[in-house]
């Protein structure tokens, strides 16, 4: 799931693709079942403070506030999933940024606010939360069974990201997330931007770690670097140059090797 405008806007029951690897993956029918500014954050949440025990994350309300900042909340929703395995069991079967992972994912909108999108307050736990409905009118929502990408290359959304790498295969997780996390002041054709979701996550799968350039084939270089430059484009359309700036980054990496095959 990337930062795309490629899918027209919709409204009411909206059912567009959710961006991935430059495709869109079509969803199944209804019946079926403080800020993350720096990326390299997203390379130490499996092991600083993100891991810490649940409990010193958890509110009152059974929500987990995975950053301390009340911007991002998860919810575990089949803890019996790894209810066989310790804690560093699960710890040890978690993907890491740059390892693919296959997902299915619901996003909904969750209702707007008066403030503005910079400057809304913190999910707090005074109300009962009640997950918004995506059956009814107006409510903005997409979803995919399945979707693949690597986590931390541009792939998901900054919410997706973080919480992957909590998540154990087989886990599902309820998200809260402030658009910041999600397409911020972007949006992607079906959410506009400023809008917070709310997101159904499931891990399906976790495969291979990313192979260092030095180890890959001129071919598998080659395939890299278009899909890096792919998604600098992508941002640069929606002008989000940081994350341009970013997979351009991360693109010429790779072209030093392949640079060096051609010699």
């Amino acid at each position: 799931m990337r930062l795309s405008n490629s899918m027209p806007p919709t409204h009411g029951h909206s059912h567009g693709g959710v961006a991935c690897h430059g495709h869109s993956h079509s969803h199944g029918d209804h019946s079926q079942p403080d800020v993350i500014d720096d990326p390299t954050l997203l390379e130490d949440v499996d092991s600083t403070t993100a891991t810490a025990d649940a409990g010193d994350r958890e509110r009152s309300d059974g929500w987990e506030d995975i950053l301390g900042s009340g911007s991002l909340l998860l919810k575990r929703v089949n803890a019996t999933a790894t209810a066989d395995q310790d804690a560093e069991q699960r710890q040890a079967s978690r993907p890491r940024k740059g390892q693919e992972v296959t997902v299915a994912v619901k996003l909904v909108q969750l209702p707007s606010t008066d403030k503005d999108a910079d400057t809304k307050e913190d999910f707090d736990n005074s109300t009962e939360f009640t997950a918004p409905n995506d059956e009814d009118d107006g409510v903005l929502h997409e979803s995919s069974e399945s979707v693949q990408g690597r986590i931390g290359e541009g792939d998901f959304i900054t919410a997706i990201d973080m919480a992957l790498q909590l998540m154990a295969p087989g886990e599902e997780v309820a998200l809260r997330a402030q658009a910041r996390h999600c397409f911020a002041d972007y949006g992607n054709g079906v959410f506009p931007p400023g809008t917070d979701l709310y997101i159904e996550l499931k891990l399906l799968s976790v495969g291979e770690l990313r192979v260092e350039p030095h180890s890959m084939a001129p071919e598998a270089l080659q395939a890299d670097i278009n899909a890096f430059n792919e998604k600098g484009n992508q941002a640069m359309a929606l002008k989000d140059y940081q994350k341009a700036l970013s997979m351009y980054t991360a693109g010429a990496k790779y072209v030093v090797f392949a640079f060096d095959y051609s010699l």
